[in-house]
Parts: C-alpha cells; structure tokens; sequence
C-alpha cells in the first residue's frame, strides 16, 4: 500500500514539471562561447626592454629559437662592466646576468677573450654552447662575442701573441687539447668554421704593415700547423656557402693603389679564387643564414646624397640577380632570401628585391641596430633604441613593414 501511495506521488509531481527549452545561441553562458581569435602580431612586436643611461650600449649577440632565448651585451660605463645577458623570449624577462669587472675580468682590452682569474676553459665552453645555440656558425659575423667562433667540439679565439711581439694569434681548443692555428702569420681574425664544423677559415698577414689574405685548413691539419692561402689581396672575413665547399669573401682586385674592389668565390678543396664581380664602388657582401643567398652593395653620389644599390648573389652558381636602389641607405645590410634590413639616413629601409620595393621605418619609432640580425622565419629579430633611452629587442615583420607603408621620398640620382 505503502508503496503505491509513493509511485502515484511520484507520477504526479513528474506532470508537474515545466518543460524547459533550450537557450538561443546568443544567451548561452561566456564561459561556452567561442573565444575571439587572438589578435595578430603587430608589424613590430617588443619582446624585452630596459631602460639605459645615454653612456651604455647593448648590443644583440644571437637568438637561440629552440630554447626561445636571446643573448645580449650591456655594457655600463659607471659602474664599467660587461654583462652578457639571457633574456627569455616569451615573456621578456632576464633568465641570467653573466657579467664581468675588473676585479672579475672576462672580457678586457676590446672584444677579445683573455683568460679571467677563474677558469678560462670553463668560461669558453660556456660562451661556446651559447654561440653553437645562436647558430649558423659558418655565415654569421661574431665580432661581438668574446670568443671568435665555436661548433660542437671546437672553440676559436684570438689572443695577443705571447712573445710579446705585436700582432693577434689565433687559438684552437678540441678537447683539452689546444692549439695555436696559422703559425707563421703575424696577425689573424675573423675566424668562420664550416657548415659541418670540419674546416676553418679566417684571415691573416704574414708581416706588418700587414698584407691580409684568405686562409683555410682543416681542423686537423689547422691544429698541427698546416693551412691554405687563397691569394685574395686584402681579403675581408670568410663566409661559407651551405654545402662547405665554397669560401666568400671580399678583397682587391690586386694591391695597386685605386684598385678596384671584389667579390671572391674561393673554392675549399683547390683554393682556386675567381672573381665574381669587381667595382671600385663595392661597400658589402652579405650571406643569409641558409647561406644560400648573398647580398652585394654598390654605392654611388655624394654623401648624403648618395644611393646604394642592393643586388641578390645565388651563392650555388655565383651569379647576380635581381638588384633595387635605395637612396640616402648605407651599405650597412643584413639579407634574408629576397628581404633585406638596411640602414638608412631617415631610418630602417626594408627591401624587398623580389618586388623592386622598398619602405622607410623612421627615426621617430627608434634607431635600429644592425649590428647583429636574426630571424625567426620572415620575421627579424633586433634591438631598438627609443628617444629616452630605453632599449627595446623586437621582432619586424618586413613585409607588413611594405604592406602597410609607402616607398620613400624624395628620390636623388646618383653620379
């Protein structure tokens, strides 16, 4: 009886239940609705920055894009130190501060490594997997390390003689085992490895006042003394093309005074040299970092009135492709396949070669440096001084930089 009474209760209260129909899709709760799509990137996105007094300089020294991190050097005049910077990418912050004083030297006299009171053998393999991180080894210009050059295995600096004579030597650390690359030369710099780390190339003078020339070995025969001169006069520092078997780099056309200059393709295997174009007005080779694509430079006019000119280098064939004139740039320029970064008197020109083109960011967003790019696919990574002082590393995208601005104006003519 009981449970009669229960199911009858039960039944009627279910007849009482209001029916409930569904929500519009524009009343359902935020927390189901689908999220905005996230805004795009502007055309320069700052990704770290600091405030600097007017005497310190920062500078980009590489970007490890695994680790998503970028390594700087600050240097500050009061208190004078040397700091060399970890700065994680995501979300702008320091990860490490290494710096050196004079009570802890790690970096003096320039941007040479001298050994410090501590470890040098510890601090260069430190500064050597930091380098190897940043890569491409073999196009990149490290001027600003304190140690000239590093691959897996291998670590390069430069050093003042230890007879006490004038002049710079070259250093070569496998292992433990070291060992002093080019004997016989009085001066050498610009040391470059190979893609696959098993040749290096740098360049040297035999004596002083110097006469510079391309050199290259392996890195065997390098550590025991033996080595290849090119016969490039006055050769400027090395860049390696993607395969290893080619060596570029700048130099005269002969040691005459007013000699023109050139571009060199030297080949690694029979250090045959072959001129690849020759111009007395030649201000710069450049090599992207798949080192596939040259950048070559020729300026004319007047300064302040002068006009460069940017032409493609096919690294493969080592011949000239398409080319675009800038005026008032300088021959100071980073490639990347047919984009380009170039300094310019009102700004930062950015080029596209492909598309005969070209924009001007000015003054008035900060003074790029291009000291030291890299790039992260089609986007380049740099730093910026702002009007007040504050550094800024960015990351520019060249080609909304075209979409969104117009070439610049007035255009001169060269002579």
């Amino acid at each position: 009886m009981k449970l009669r009474t229960i199911t009858l209760e039960l039944v009627a209260l279910a007849g009482c239940v209001p029916e409930i129909a569904p929500a519009p899709a524009d009343a359902l709760p935020p927390h189901t609705a689908e999220a905005p799509p996230p805004a795009p990137e502007p055309a320069i996105a700052v990704l770290w920055r600091e405030p600097l007094r007017f005497s310190d300089q920062a500078l980009l020294l590489g970007v490890d894009r695994r680790a998503r991190r970028a390594y700087l050097r600050i240097e500050t005049k009061s208190p004078e130190s040397w700091q060399l910077v970890t700065v994680d990418l995501a979300s702008g912050r320091r990860l490490d501060t290494w710096t050196a004083t004079d009570a802890k030297p790690l970096v003096h006299d320039g941007d040479r490594f001298h050994p410090p009171s501590g470890d040098a053998a510890a601090d260069r393999r430190r500064l050597a997997e930091m380098m190897i991180a940043s890569g491409p080894w073999h196009t990149r210009a490290w001027e600003h390390w304190p140690i000239d050059g590093a691959v897996p295995g291998a670590t390069v600096w430069t050093e003042a003689p230890r007879d006490g004579k004038d002049g710079d030597w070259l250093w070569l650390a496998q292992g433990d085992s070291v060992a002093r690359v080019g004997v016989g030369l009085t001066a050498s710099y610009h040391a470059r490895f190979s893609p696959d780390g098993s040749r290096i190339a740098w360049t040297g003078c035999v004596r002083a006042p110097c006469g510079y020339d391309l050199h290259f070995a392996r890195l065997a025969d390098a550590a025991s003394g033996r080595y290849q001169s090119a016969g490039v006069p006055e050769g400027s520092g090395p860049l390696w093309s993607a395969d290893g078997r080619t060596i570029f780099t700048e130099g005269l056309k002969s040691r005459t005074l007013g000699a023109e200059r050139c571009i060199y393709r030297v080949d690694a295997d029979t250090a045959r040299a072959s001129e690849v174009l020759c111009a007395r007005d030649l201000q710069a080779l450049d090599l992207d970092d798949a080192g596939s694509r040259g950048l070559v430079t020729l300026e004319d006019g007047d300064p302040g009135r002068q006009v460069q000119t940017f032409i493609a280098l096919d690294l493969a064939r080592g011949t000239l492709g398409a080319r675009h004139t800038v005026d008032r740039a300088s021959g100071d320029a980073h490639v990347h396949g047919d984009l380009v970064l170039a300094a310019h008197q009102d700004g930062l020109a950015v080029i596209d070669l492909a598309a005969d083109r070209h924009a001007i960011v000015p003054h008035a967003e900060g003074y790029f440096s291009l000291l030291q790019v890299a790039w992260d696919g089609d986007r380049a990574l740099l730093l910026r001084t702002l009007p007040d002082d504050t550094v800024e590393l960015v990351r520019l995208d060249p080609r909304r930089i075209l979409a969104q601005r117009r070439d610049s104006a007035p255009q001169f003519a060269g002579k």
